[in-house]
């Protein structure tokens, strides 16, 4: 169960800024579908420290400005 439906709108880009989200944080299930990016790698971006998870009690979640922050120091792909 995600806490909300934070999927991109048809025709975004990662490229795109991300709309400000009301929400605030994304579930790990939500980043991953949000940036395409499977649940072992977020989890190995998390232990190299590039992005950090938040607790909630049992729930495991990523502020969308840390998310935002993760995705806009990700190097640039060769051309």
């Amino acid at each position: 169960m995600g806490i909300h439906n934070l999927s991109p709108s048809p025709g975004h880009h990662l490229s795109e800024p991300m709309a400000p989200s009301s929400f605030g944080a994304f579930s790990v299930a939500e980043f991953c579908s949000r940036y395409g990016i499977s649940r072992s790698l977020a989890y190995e971006e998390r232990r190299a420290g590039r992005i950090r998870f938040r607790k909630v009690g049992a729930r495991t979640l990523i502020l969308t400005s840390d998310a935002e922050e993760w995705a806009h120091a990700l190097p640039e792909a060769d051309r």
